[in-house]
């Protein structure tokens, strides 16, 4: 992997120093300097918890609902809501959007 990867890629990032880091601990663990249960905390607690980040994109769904929709309050937006809840209102405006959003570009840029 590169190490010219942008803020944009933190889980790329994350996934490099972990294997960094399970090389690094099996190394110690060969050599003698650090124990079975030291290595299983090391590589096991902490992998669990990075795979636990990753787990969390699987629980995205996608619900084809635009901001048009949410206005016109047609049955896709209904039914959107119905399972998830109301948008505040600065989401729905678009006034507030993720920080690894795309920037919205007009049709003249």
């Amino acid at each position: 992997m590169s190490d010219r990867i942008g803020p944009e890629y933190p889980a790329t990032r994350i996934v490099k120093n972990y294997d960094r880091l399970v090389l690094l601990a099996l190394t110690t663990k060969q050599t003698g300097d650090i124990l079975d249960s030291d290595w299983n905390r090391i590589v096991n607690k902490t992998g669990s918890k990075i795979r636990s980040v990753f787990l969390m994109s699987t629980q995205y769904r996608f619900t084809g609902v635009t901001r048009d929709d949410m206005a016109a309050n047609n049955e896709k937006a209904r039914s959107a809501i119905d399972k998830y809840g109301e948008l505040p209102q600065d989401i729905l405006e678009g006034r507030k959007r993720a920080i690894h959003a795309p920037k919205i570009r007009s049709i003249n840029n």
